[in-house]
């Protein structure tokens, strides 16, 4: 881990999450169907120094009135990143761009 750097993720109704480590890969569907959206997700996932995974979710808004959602939970490895996401277009974005194996194989 070469990128390591110290991280402070806003959670709604949570204490702040703080760790040292790396982001590893990030997605947004802020410019979805080359339209940019007036409410949009970025999702990020690091790997902490110790190796535990963390999902952060931010839900962004450009409404009046609306505010922007904070969310990160701590995973123990890429099945609890999964089951944390699910298989939604973005989260599978997500997935690809870490290497993260999501394919149910049969044979």
């Amino acid at each position: 881990m070469d990128e390591m750097q110290e991280f402070k993720l806003e959670r709604d109704g949570e204490k702040t999450l703080a760790f040292t480590g790396e982001l590893l890969a990030e997605v947004s569907s802020r410019t979805y169907s080359g339209e940019t959206q007036n409410r949009w997700t970025e999702i990020k996932l690091y790997r902490t120094k110790a190796g535990v995974l963390v999902v952060q979710e931010v839900g962004n808004t450009t409404w009046q009135g609306e505010h922007d959602r904070h969310s990160a939970t701590i995973c123990d490895d890429e099945d609890a990143v999964i089951a944390c996401l699910g298989y939604g277009w973005l989260a599978k974005r997500l997935y690809e761009k870490s290497s993260i194996s999501y394919e149910e194989r049969i044979e």
